[in-house]
């Protein structure tokens, strides 16, 4: 799925409003705009002050008419559910592990029994295993050198398989010379 500029601009909108404050009584400022100028900058860079100023209220009449957040004078924006599914949507097309400085020494391990009635689940949570660079050892076993234990929850949510999951950490894997050589590890 490609998404587009304006598209990415109203995610880091959203993503500021979700982790920030943005109470009723810094709208209404004459400069209240200026709180979004920091977040939108990379998709406002090129555009001057005044450009800037209208773009911020189009995105925020935008997200509002889409009913992606909702404003009363008392409590200033909130994010509806709507809006948090799209972030929580966000994570899962972002989603990747990150690698450790340094291998501590410990495989992580995913394996899963996904019932045959869910298979378009097991597939997709299986592909996106492999697009995140864990590798199957066996159809339904994965493994990573790295920590990845919140990554591969988010995507078992994702497709409502969370309890035909497991995730282990182990010190040992038999024959795991050449997992080493596949994640150039020492």
């Amino acid at each position: 799925m490609k998404r587009t500029e304006g598209s990415r601009a109203v995610d880091a909108l959203l993503e500021f409003i979700a982790i920030s404050s943005v109470t009723a009584l810094s709208l209404v400022a004459p400069n209240a705009w200026v709180a979004f100028d920091k977040p939108l900058s990379k998709f406002l860079k090129k555009m001057d002050e005044r450009e800037r100023r209208r773009e911020i209220q189009r995105l925020l009449r935008y997200v509002r008419n889409k009913n992606l957040v909702s404003w009363d004078y008392e409590h200033g924006l909130k994010l509806t559910n709507k809006a948090k599914e799209r972030l929580k949507n966000l994570d899962y097309i972002n989603l990747e592990i990150k690698p450790l400085e340094k291998w501590d020494g410990k495989w992580r391990i995913v394996f899963f029994d996904v019932p045959e009635q869910k298979k378009h689940s097991r597939d997709g949570f299986s592909a996106k295993l492999k697009k995140i660079g864990m590798i199957p050892i066996q159809r339904s076993v994965f493994v990573h050198p790295d920590p990845c234990r919140d990554e591969v929850l988010l995507a078992a949510d994702h497709f409502s398989i969370r309890r035909f999951v497991s995730y282990i950490e182990t010190t040992h894997l038999e024959n795991d010379k050449a997992l080493k050589l596949r994640f150039n590890l020492k």
